[in-house]
């Protein structure tokens, strides 16, 4: 971040989710026949996004099928988000809120909202990916953004929410406003878990893993 999209042209290769999403968050080697090593671009935001959701919530399924979901920002993360709810959430469609309007370039039924009004009439979603920087919102696009998206934490049918913008600070400020409006938060760290170990699942013991990257980002955050 925040290359993830610029990175694609200095890779030799790319994985389905990589050229489907149009962004990469990691490179990985791969040795040709004639010997020489080729970079391979993937994105590991998506398949994390869908376990984050998943593993947190086993009946999540149930109450995202056919419903809409909120994606806010414009990057990388924004596309490996929609592209993840698009294909493995069953929801209906995706609401997009951001700054300026943008085009995904993926095959999903995607909706800009632009106003306040607009968004106050919509149904309420029933996932949100965050994934706008913890900055406070300054330019008039941003402080608009920041309004429509108020408008949706403020329905009274609550979702649940991944914040996947965790540095430098994993609480950060949309996740404690999310969480304040009573809806389920998860942090942006949880996406990448079970990403990084060959272990069978069974084997894996995933709230050691949690605490063990919490304390890591919570240490790097004081120092």
């Amino acid at each position: 971040m925040p290359y993830k999209v610029t990175m694609l042209s200095a890779v030799d290769e790319l994985t389905e989710e990589a050229r489907m999403v149009g962004a990469i968050n990691n490179i990985f080697l791969r040795r040709a026949e004639d010997g020489k090593t080729r970079y391979i671009g993937t994105n590991t935001d998506t398949s994390g996004i869908r376990e984050a959701f998943l593993r947190n919530y086993s009946q999540l399924l149930a109450q995202s099928s056919e419903r809409p979901a909120l994606v806010i920002g414009g990057g990388g993360a924004c596309r490996a988000a929609v592209y993840a709810l698009s294909k493995w959430m069953g929801v209906s469609k995706i609401y997009m809120v951001n700054r300026v309007e943008m085009s995904t370039g993926l095959n999903a039924k995607l909706m800009f909202v632009s106003t306040i009004a607009e968004a106050a009439v919509l149904e309420a979603p029933a996932l949100i990916v965050g994934t706008v920087p913890d900055i406070t919102p300054k330019e008039k696009g941003e402080v608009l953004a920041s309004d429509i998206v108020d408008v949706f934490l403020a329905k009274e049918e609550k979702g649940f929410v991944l914040e996947m913008c965790y540095h430098p600070n994993p609480r950060a400020y949309f996740f404690n406003r999310c969480e304040k409006m009573g809806w389920n938060v998860l942090f942006g760290t949880e996406s990448m878990i079970c990403l990084w170990t060959e272990l069978p699942m069974h084997q894996f013991n995933l709230d050691e893993a949690k605490q063990a990257l919490t304390n890591a980002i919570e240490m790097h955050v004081v120092h």
